[in-house]
């Protein structure tokens, strides 16, 4: 296991698990300047777990961020197939027109650059949406094979970075958001905040139960209820927790002020999670055609 690990593995799994690790530790350091311990054996573990938090974070941004983009027809589509659709601004026709002459000569796969969008439940909509991601995936591997791969897989890893990254943030403002209510302290507001946790895990494991028996087109909204479940939970705990560790309202709207700030690093990090996506979707195609039309010179292949 530890020689396949790569820097996906550090992009996608580590630095978003420990971003969430630093996150939660984070108040206990601000309030009572209580910091996780420095040893070996600390850092190590801290190491494994935010490694495996990490595909935790992944597990639920996967479904709550899709890179799926609206086309005209308010269709949810990879950026892959979507850039192929006529007269999508993405690409020029010119090139859409060359990258479709080498994948059909490569893999003999149309990829029907002609068509207009269609609704989903038009009956060539999902065979061109299967012909354009068998097609993406095989250019992909094919750039793997030959090592020409690098700023796809680079882009493929930020993406993953920051869709990770936006999701560990998500949380984190929940999370302080619920240290900074606990300034309000009340037997209603404590069991208020358990009820919060219980909820917030109960729809997270209902929802994954659900997709665990069958993976249906879902709309968007319910994708996202483990994500909201988890917010619940979070801020429940951060309520909690600071019940016994907040002693006055500067540190409260200190910790409120951490919050706003967590918020407006999970919109920069969505916004480039997004951007990264479509940037990955370009960098295949584009390799794969410029490696298929002109040919590495002799003595440099």
């Amino acid at each position: 296991m530890i020689e396949k690990f790569n820097f996906y593995d550090v992009y996608g799994y580590f630095l978003p698990g420990l971003s969430l690790l630093g996150l939660i530790f984070l108040p206990f350091g601000l309030v009572k300047h209580q910091w996780p311990a420095t040893e070996l054996s600390s850092a190590l573990g801290a190491i494994v777990f935010a490694y495996i938090l990490g595909h935790v974070i992944q597990t639920i941004a996967f479904r709550a961020f899709p890179s799926a983009l609206l086309d005209s027809l308010g269709n949810r589509r990879y950026p892959s197939e979507l850039f192929l659709d006529h007269k999508y601004p993405e690409f020029s026709e010119e090139f859409k027109g060359s990258l479709a002459k080498v994948v059909k000569d490569a893999f003999d796969i149309d990829l029907a650059i002609e068509k207009a969008p269609a609704k989903r439940d038009d009956p060539e909509f999902a065979p061109i949406s299967r012909r354009r991601q068998d097609a993406f995936l095989l250019s992909r591997g094919v750039l793997i094979r030959e090592k020409i791969a690098a700023y796809a897989e680079q882009s493929q890893g930020m993406y993953t970075l920051m869709r990770g990254l936006a999701t560990s943030f998500v949380l984190g403002f929940a999370y302080f958001a619920g240290w900074s209510l606990s300034l309000f302290k009340g037997e209603c507001l404590t069991a208020l905040a358990l009820v919060l946790i219980v909820l917030g895990l109960l729809s997270t494991l209902v929802v994954a139960a659900c997709f665990l028996r069958s993976k249906p087109q879902v709309p968007i909204w319910v994708d996202r209820i483990s994500l909201m479940g988890l917010m619940l939970t979070s801020l429940g705990v951060g309520y909690l927790f600071g019940l016994k560790t907040v002693e006055s309202p500067l540190q409260a709207r200190a910790l409120g002020v951490v919050s706003i700030v967590t918020i407006i690093f999970a919109l920069r990090c969505f916004g480039s999670y997004k951007s990264f996506a479509r940037d990955f979707a370009k960098a295949v195609w584009r390799d794969f055609a410029g490696h298929r039309l002109v040919p590495p010179a002799a003595g440099h292949g």
